[in-house]
């Protein structure tokens, strides 16, 4: 199980609950259906979570569901909505994509519903670990040398005129 909450970068812990009133503002102010972001239980077999991945990876739509959920309190600490955004960067986006997703979990009462989101949330951090992993080989396996002296050899042959690829056109010989 996932924590219901993040930390920003100014350090500021928010802790997100979704509750009926919550899911119907977001539906109302930014048209985010939570119904429609996982399959419901006849769905299961054909289960796409598209909608879900669509909604965690998009940094602005996941910002404006957050400020709707967090205003409140917000305005108790009077925090701008600008202020508020200051706190965010992608460390910030992915915790706070963890605990929606977590809040996300908790407000659905079917427990097949529950169980199929754990498990996106499960694969998905496997996934990210696997893909980071297999970025961080390929990029150990880049010549650099190689790459810039290319590119160096490019932009200088199309700055003189030449085209990449094609050998350099001889010099016409003077004529008396």
């Amino acid at each position: 199980m996932f924590d219901k909450h993040f930390i920003d970068r100014k350090g500021r812990r928010w802790e997100l609950d979704l509750t009926w009133s919550a899911v119907q503002q977001l539906k109302r102010e930014i048209g985010l259906d939570i119904e429609e972001l996982v399959p419901k239980q006849g769905d299961i077999k054909g289960a796409s979570f598209q909608a879900f991945h669509d909604f965690i990876t998009d940094g602005l739509r996941l910002f404006e569901a957050l400020w709707i959920l967090l205003k409140a309190e917000c305005e108790k600490q009077n925090i701008t909505q600008e202020d508020f955004g200051g706190g965010f960067g992608g460390d910030t986006f992915e915790a706070a994509g963890l605990a929606f997703t977590q809040a996300l979990i908790d407000f659905f009462p079917n427990h097949l519903r529950k169980a199929l989101l754990r498990k996106v949330l499960e694969k998905g951090k496997a996934a990210m670990a696997i893909a980071g992993s297999r970025l961080a080989k390929e990029m150990d396996k880049i010549d650099l040398e190689k790459l810039v002296n290319t590119n160096v050899d490019e932009a200088l042959k199309k700055s003189s005129g030449e085209q990449p690829g094609l050998p350099a056109s001889p010099t016409p010989a003077p004529t008396a």
